[in-house]
């Protein structure tokens, strides 16, 4: 192999490098995209049920954010999904809203240490203690109206502001 060569093999390389590696961040990006707009949903195909819109803190500020659920009409029996992220010390949302006599099916998403989602003013309504990475789901009637604290029981998590509000109209 004579010296052009050996420089338009090694120009060909360094051109095909930062290619290469644009279209793999390209790809991971969307596909990342795609998952974050994807909302796991634990119970199935849900698809005639009313949306469910949230809106969530932008940057770091510490702003309220909010789930309202869109209800079916009440005696239908239709459970209402809402996903709850926890961690280091926090819920998201950590405002809910729901119609009373709604079926209310809440899956905690643990995102990093020892947490559990608990409904104050519900006999029996809350979760284990599970680790980071673990969810858990569980369904109860939303049968009286007004407001009411979900914590974390854990420690002195809910002193530390892990705690959010079920507003039951």
């Amino acid at each position: 192999m004579d010296g052009s060569n050996q420089s338009s093999g090694r120009a060909a390389f360094w051109v095909t490098i930062p290619v290469v590696v644009v279209v793999v961040v390209g790809v991971a990006f969307a596909l990342n995209r795609n998952q974050a707009s994807a909302p796991a949903d634990p119970m199935g195909d849900h698809s005639n049920l009313p949306p469910v819109s949230t809106s969530t803190p932008a940057g770091n500020d510490v702003q309220p954010a909010t789930t309202t659920v869109n209800q079916p009409a009440p005696g239908t029996g239709m459970a209402q999904a809402i996903t709850v992220k926890g961690g280091e010390f926090y819920y998201q949302p950590n405002e809910i809203r729901v119609k009373k006599g709604t079926k209310v099916t809440v899956t905690f998403i643990n995102e990093n240490g020892l947490h559990d989602w608990v409904l104050e003013g519900y006999d029996n309504v809350r979760t284990a203690k599970l680790q980071g990475g673990k969810s858990e789901t569980l369904t109860f009637t939303a049968d009286k109206a007004g407001s009411f604290t979900y914590y974390c029981s854990v420690g002195q998590h809910r002193q530390m502001g892990m705690k959010g509000t079920l507003i039951v109209e």
